[in-house]
């Protein structure tokens, strides 16, 4: 479960380190007025997804680094499967719509997902993307339809496939980096949060995503 109150609180420490101002991150997100960058502070709401990836570039970190969560289970960003090389490329996040699951999956810039889709004719909304300076490979953030979860995996394992005959052999060891980054961090943060309350630290491993 998200902290908003605490992910509140992530956010105004991101900006601290990075000496800005609630100006800075209105005039970065577009908004003619400062209210939503103070909801986002005082914990009365959370950032959009698109939002989250502009935040996560001004602050030099990732949208896990910016979002709190509280409670013992694992939170909001988990494998939909594990252990084969072909399943350990995307993640489902744990967002609530009747229609749409919101993924996140590994491409490289020239996004070799999108003939992938095509093929199997998944219509995708594209919710934005993040990739660090230097790497090959980038996040993307997307929206399928729920009835089509089945065929959004599909289209992952030949992504993977499609990776390895384009030469990009290093692909699946990217994947566990990312895999192990999350989910250590994400225990971390829960195992904080449940015993002491105190503050993640944001500025974690997940940087290096």
């Amino acid at each position: 479960m998200i902290d908003q109150k605490e992910t509140g609180r992530n956010i105004l420490d991101l900006m601290h380190r990075q000496s800005l101002k609630v100006r800075d991150i209105q005039e970065a997100c577009g908004f003619e007025q400062p209210q939503a960058v103070y909801k986002w502070l005082h914990g009365q709401s959370l950032p959009s997804i698109d939002n989250l990836l502009i935040l996560a570039k001004l602050f030099e970190s990732t949208v896990e680094g910016i979002l709190a969560t509280s409670g013992d289970a694992l939170p909001h960003f988990y494998n939909e499967r594990e252990t084969t090389m072909e399943e350990i490329n995307f993640y489902r996040l744990d967002h609530f719509s009747l229609y749409y699951d919101m993924y996140m999956f590994i491409d490289t810039a020239e996004h070799l997902a999108d003939q992938v889709f095509i093929q199997h004719k998944l219509r995708i909304r594209f919710k934005g993307d993040y990739q660090k300076e230097g790497q090959r490979y980038q996040i993307i953030l997307c929206k399928a339809p729920k009835k089509r979860r089945a065929d959004f995996m599909d289209c992952m394992k030949d992504l993977a496939r499609k990776m390895l005959l384009l030469g990009n052999t290093d692909y699946c060891d990217f994947c566990r980096q990312i895999q192990d980054q999350i989910f250590s961090h994400l225990q971390k943060s829960s195992r904080t949060l449940s015993n002491s309350k105190a503050q993640i630290d944001t500025m974690n491993a997940c940087r290096q995503i």
